[in-house]
C-alpha cells in the first residue's frame, strides 16, 4: 500500500494513546513505502484491499474494530480491480469495504459496474452494489437497483429486478445471473424481451450478449405485427435472425397456423421448416393441412408438406380430404389466389365423392381439380375413370365433372353385374351434390341392365351410338337415356348374352381401391 504525502490523519474512538503512536508509526512506514512485519490474518488468507489515493484519512476503532475512513477522491485496488467512490470505511481485520458516493469498480480494463452504495467483501472479493445500479461489459449495459457481483468468478445477479440494454434490444426480468466470462445471461420470472421488430415474453430465458443467441428454455411467446410463436424450448439468433423452436411449437400469422414439434426460420429469406407432428390451418381459405414435414417460403407464398400429407377443407357442407406424399401450395403474392398441388399415390374422400389417382391440382383462379394418371373418382353408385379428369366447384360444390380420353362410367347392378357407359368424352352435372346428368361423347357405348317399372329384371341392353345423354334420379338411378348420332341396340334376355359380351373393352372394376375413410388415405 502506499500513500499520497497529502493524506491527513486522525484517530478516534477508545484507543489508548499507545496504540495510537503504534498506527502513526506504522502510517509513517507506508508513507515512506516500508513494510511490517505483523500482518493480520485477513492479509495471509486473500490479497488486501490497497489504498490508491484519498483526499483524507481518518483512523477509528471502536470495541476492538479497527476501521479507517477514506474521503474525497478515493481510489482503492485489488488485484486487477479498481474502486473509485467519494467515501469508504475500510475494515482492515475483515477485509471488508463499505463505501457511497458515485461509485465505480473497474475490473480487467473491460467491466465497469456503477451504483449509489457498496458493501465488498475483500476476503472472498464479493461486491454488493445498491442504488442507481449500472454494469457494462462492452456487449450490454444492466441495469437494476441490488446487484451482486463476484469478482473471482466475474458473475453477477439481480433479485428485485433489472434490465439489460443490448444493441437495439431490452430485455427485463425480476432475477438475472450474469456470467461476464462466457457472456451467458439466465434472467427468470416476467422476462420482456423488446425488440423494433418483435417482443419476447417467458418466464425463463437465457441470453449470450457476445452472440446474441437466445436460448427458451420455459413456455415462450413471441409477438409481432404480423403474428406470434409459442414454444416451450429453442434458441433465437438475434443477429443472424434465425430460430429452432420446439416444444412443440405453434406459430400465428396472417390468418395462418402452424403446429409442430420443430419449426426452423430464417427471417431475412423468410424460410421456414417445420418437423414431427405438422398441422397447417389456414383460417380464410378454411384449409388444414398435416404430414410429418413441410417447409415454407415466405416471399414466395410457397408451402410444401411432405410424409403422410392430408389436407381437410369444407366442401358441400362437409369435410373434403386429400392425401398423398406431397402436398404443395402456392399463394399469389399479388392477387393471394391459390394453387394447390398433390403428387404421388393421391386419395381423396368426402361423404359424396372419393377418388383416386398420382397426381392433383388444384386452383382457385378457375376452381378446377384436375387429376392425372389413371385417374378414379366415385360419386353416388358410380365409378368413373378417364386419362385425365377436372372437378369443377363452384361456391364449394361440385358443379361438373369432365372426364378426357378414355372415359368409363361403371355403376353395379348386382352380383356380378355392372352398367357400364365409355366414350371419348365424358360430362357430368351434379345438382346439391348428387348426379343430375350425363353426356358421353365420340364412339359412345353402353351396357345396361333393364328393369320394368315393376323393378322386375328383364334383360341386358347394348348400345353403340356417337353419343348420348342420361339423366339420373334422386336415387343417382338412370331416370332417362337418349342415344344419339346413329345408335345401335340390342337388348339381350340374361340368359342368352355371352359372358365375354358383358364387359365393355377397358371395363376395370376398382372397387378395392375405393377409399372407404379418411384413416385410408394415410395407408
Amino acid at each position: 500500500m502506499r500513500f499520497f504525502l497529502g493524506l491527513r490523519c486522525r484517530f478516534t474512538g477508545e484507543a489508548p494513546l499507545t496504540e495510537a503512536l503504534q498506527t502513526c508509526r506504522t502510517v509513517w512506514l507506508l508513507w515512506f513505502g516500508f513494510g511490517f512485519s505483523a500482518l493480520p490474518a485477513w492479509a495471509q488468507n486473500s490479497t488486501p484491499v490497497e489504498i490508491v489515493h484519498a483526499d483524507q484519512l481518518e483512523y477509528r476503532s471502536a470495541g476492538g474494530v479497527k476501521m479507517r475512513r477514506l474521503s474525497g477522491q478515493v481510489q482503492l485496488r485489488q488485484g486487477d480491480a479498481t474502486l473509485w467512490c467519494q467515501q469508504a470505511d475500510y475494515f482492515m481485520d475483515e477485509n471488508r469495504i463499505v463505501a457511497s458516493g458515485s461509485v465505480h469498480i473497474m475490473q480487467a480494463d473491460t467491466i465497469h459496474a456503477y451504483g449509489d452504495r457498496l458493501q465488498y467483501d475483500g476476503q472472498r472479493r464479493q461486491a454488493r452494489l445498491s442504488g442507481q445500479v449500472r454494469l457494462t461489459d462492452g456487449h450490454m449495459t444492466l441495469h437494476t437497483t441490488d446487484l451482486d457481483y463476484d469478482l473471482n468468478r466475474r458473475e453477477a445477479q439481480y433479485q428485485n429486478g433489472g434490465r439489460v440494454v443490448s444493441s437495439e434490444s431490452v430485455l427485463t426480468s425480476r432475477k438475472a445471473r450474469y456470467d461476464l466470462l462466457s457472456y451467458n445471461a439466465r434472467f427468470i420470472h416476467q422476462v420482456v424481451l423488446t425488440h423494433p421488430s418483435y417482443t419476447i415474453f417467458s418466464d425463463s430465458l437465457q441470453l449470450n450478449t457476445e452472440s446474441r443467441l437466445c436460448s427458451f428454455i420455459a413456455p415462450t411467446r413471441i409477438v409481432s405485427d404480423s403474428g406470434f410463436i409459442v414454444c416451450s424450448g429453442g434458441h433465437y439468433d438475434l443477429n443472424r435472425e434465425t430460430a429452432r423452436f420446439t416444444g412443440p411449437a405453434e406459430m400465428h400469422q396472417n390468418g395462418q397456423q402452424l403446429r409442430a414439434d420443430t419449426i426452423d426460420y430464417d427471417r431475412i429469406p423468410g424460410l421456414m421448416l417445420a418437423r414431427g407432428h405438422l398441422r397447417w390451418v389456414d383460417s380464410s381459405a378454411r384449409i388444414t393441412v398435416t404430414g410429418k414435414a413441410g417447409r415454407y417460403v415466405e416471399p414466395s407464398g410457397l408451402a410444401l408438406v411432405y410424409g403422410q400429407a392430408l389436407l381437410s377443407t369444407l366442401f358441400e357442407d362437409d369435410s373434403l380430404f386429400i392425401g398423398s406424399d406431397t402436398l404443395l401450395s402456392l399463394t399469389h403474392p399479388q392477387n393471394q389466389s391459390r394453387h394447390l398441388r398433390a403428387y404421388y399415390r393421391v386419395k381423396v374422400y368426402s361423404d359424396n365423392l372419393q377418388a383416386v389417382c398420382d397426381s392433383l391440382v388444384f386452383s382457385d383462379t378457375d376452381s378446377l381439380f384436375r387429376l392425372y394418371r389413371n385417374p378414379v373418382l366415385w360419386a353416388e353408385s358410380y365409378q368413373l375413370s378417364a386419362d385425365t379428369m377436372l372437378l369443377e366447384v363452384v361456391n364449394r360444390k361440385i358443379h361438373r365433372l369432365l372426364l378426357r380420353h378414355n372415359a368409363f362410367a361403371v355403376q353395379s347392378a348386382g352380383p356380378d353385374q355392372y352398367n357400364q357407359a365409355k366414350g371419348r368424352l365424358l360430362t357430368a352435372w351434379f345438382k346439391d351434390g348428387r348426379l343430375d346428368r350425363m353426356h358421353i361423347e365420340g364412339n359412345g357405348e353402353s351396357i345396361y341392365h333393364v328393369y320394368d317399372d315393376a323393378r322386375q329384371y328383364i334383360g341386358i341392353n347394348r348400345v353403340a351410338c356417337g353419343s348420348m345423354v342420361m339423366h339420373f334420379d334422386s336415387s343417382s338411378r338412370v331416370a332417362q337415356i337418349f342415344f344419339l348420332q346413329e345408335p345401335e341396340a340390342t337388348l339381350f334376355p340374361p340368359a342368352q348374352m355371352p359372358a365375354e359380351e358383358r364387359r365393355l373393352r377397358r371395363f376395370d372394376w376398382k372397387a378395392d381401391r375405393q377409399p372407404r375413410s379418411k384413416d385410408d388415405l394415410l395407408h
